[in-house]
């Protein structure tokens, strides 16, 4: 019992899924392929808007300046007018449940057959024009331009100044000092003469220039501050209040009423003919020459070297050695104790040590 229950209800479950569920589901390996071509574009007829005419015044009419003790009177404004409430659909009403379907049976999945794939074919390799190295372009020779002119370097004389000659300095008598003590006799050399002192003539030097002796300038007469008069300024003079024109609300503007633009005309779906593909030629197989095994490689035999000639070894012979001779004994001289100059030890105020070993 249990068991017909629960398959009475997995039957309803799967019937209202079936009911809820969009035709796409069902349908789901159904392909629409995209139409061929564009589809004629449609363009809406024009807005139709009315002409904006002038009031019927050209000239303004004369300004009547309102007396200020009279508010105005308010602008009128029509009532609020509540809008209509748009059509609300109706409320969703489940429909009553029809005779359940029978269950949903998948149609058996058919494979489509393999796409035809043509053989692959090798493109043939594209002809590339051998390289040909540009000419090395011309080079003209390097021209060293011709060193710029420098005007000579003029150096203005150099004026030496007047040379002043310190004055001379007596020097103080020198007091010759008594004679110490005799000395041998000192041989003399020969007076040197020197040559006369001859002295160069002076040279030529220019004066130099006369500069006049400093005279301070007058000073600038500057005539004393006087404060400029204060400049006029009018009294401030409110300007009249602008006329402001009562507002006038213009007219509304019309705007025609909506018109769904017709479908767009899509053309049925035409299947494209099939593309012609040719029948697969094998290509012939390519030759490959009988393989030749090669020559084994020649090594000549191996030849042992001669071995190497090593001499016979000699001892060398032993170094000679002189026989050890003994140093004679250095001679010592008998120790002597020298005489004691020290007066005998007084005794010792406290206690009683042994005497000291002279």
């Amino acid at each position: 019992m249990s068991s017909m229950h629960t398959s009475l209800i997995l039957l309803l479950m799967v019937g209202v899924v079936a009911l809820t569920t969009t035709p796409t589901l069902v349908l789901g390996n159904y392909y629409e392929p995209p139409p061929l071509g564009n589809p004629p574009t449609y363009e809406p007829p024009p807005i139709y808007k009315p002409p904006i005419w002038p009031p019927p015044f050209h000239n303004k009419p004369p300004f009547y300046p309102p007396p200020h003790h009279e508010k105005p009177p308010p602008e009128h404004e029509p009532p609020y007018e509540k809008p209509p409430p748009e059509h609300e659909p109706p409320p969703y009403e489940k429909p009553p449940p029809e005779h359940e379907p029978p269950p949903y049976e998948e149609p058996p999945h058919e494979k489509p057959p393999p796409e035809h794939e043509p053989p692959y074919e090798k493109p043939p390799p594209e002809h590339e024009p051998p390289y040909e190295k540009p000419p090395p372009e011309h080079e003209p020779p390097y021209e060293k331009p011709p060193p710029e002119h420098e005007p000579p370097y003029y150096e203005p004389p150099y004026e030496k100044p007047p040379h002043e000659k310190p004055p001379h300095h007596e020097k103080p008598p020198h007091h010759e000092k008594p004679p110490h003590h005799e000395k041998p006799p000192h041989h003399e050399k020969p007076p040197y003469e020197k040559p006369p002192h001859e002295k160069p003539p002076p040279e030529y030097q220019p004066s130099p220039p006369y500069v006049p002796p400093y005279v301070k300038p007058p000073p600038v007469y500057e005539p004393p501050y006087v404060k400029p008069p204060p400049v006029y300024e009018p009294p401030y003079v409110k300007p009249p209040p602008v006329y402001e024109p009562p507002y006038v609300k213009p007219p509304p503007v019309y705007e025609p009423p909506y018109v769904k633009p017709p479908p767009v005309y899509e053309p049925p779906y035409v299947k494209p003919p099939p593309v012609y593909e040719p029948p697969y030629v094998k290509p012939p197989p390519v030759y490959e020459p009988p393989y030749v095994k090669p020559p084994p490689w020649y090594k000549p035999p191996f030849e042992k070297p001669p071995p190497l000639y090593k001499p016979p070894f000699e001892k060398p012979p032993p170094l000679y050695k002189p026989p050890f001779e003994k140093p004679p004994p250095l001679y010592k001289p008998p120790f002597e104790k020298p005489p004691s100059y020290n007066s005998p030890p007084s005794p010792p105020p406290y206690g009683h040590y042994p005497t000291s070993k002279n």
